[in-house]
């Protein structure tokens, strides 16, 4: 399955407000994940993150990532989305993380917003697309 190929009824996980897991692997091939706020456009997802973060270093050496969705009404519904990082960049990082701030919590900035701080805006391209329907506890 593509990026182009995420199912109609899971497009709502890329739509609204879905705090994702991304994960990302260091050096010595240990895996980190932490919770992200992503935006989805175009087969890629952009988030913005501190320069310091592991993540941004991990990301940096090894451009394999995978981000995992959960319905935050059914945690058993969940899509993950894999691919490679293809950009990092400080243009626009500190506006992404604005406007998911604004997505996210209906602020019109981040709370105490450091802007003197070095972020990147991380974009990923997806390449593939792992879908889980909704368990039926009834079997």
């Amino acid at each position: 399955m593509t990026s182009l190929d995420v199912p109609v009824e899971f497009g709502d996980l890329l739509t609204k407000a879905v705090v994702a897991t991304v994960a990302s692997v260091d050096g010595a091939g240990a895996p980190s994940v932490s919770p992200i706020w992503i935006e989805y456009r175009d087969g890629n997802v952009i988030f913005s993150t501190l320069e310091r973060t592991l993540k941004r270093r991990n990301l940096a050496a090894n451009a394999a990532v995978s981000f995992c969705l959960l319905d935050p009404n059914n945690p058993y519904r969940y899509i993950e989305l894999r691919g490679v990082v293809t950009e990092m960049t400080s243009v626009g990082a500190h506006e992404h993380l604005d406007l998911m701030a604004r997505r996210y919590w209906g602020v019109e900035s981040y709370p105490e917003h450091d802007y003197a701080a070095e972020r990147s805006r991380v974009t990923a391209r997806i390449d593939h697309v792992i879908v889980q329907p909704p368990l039926d506890p009834a079997g």
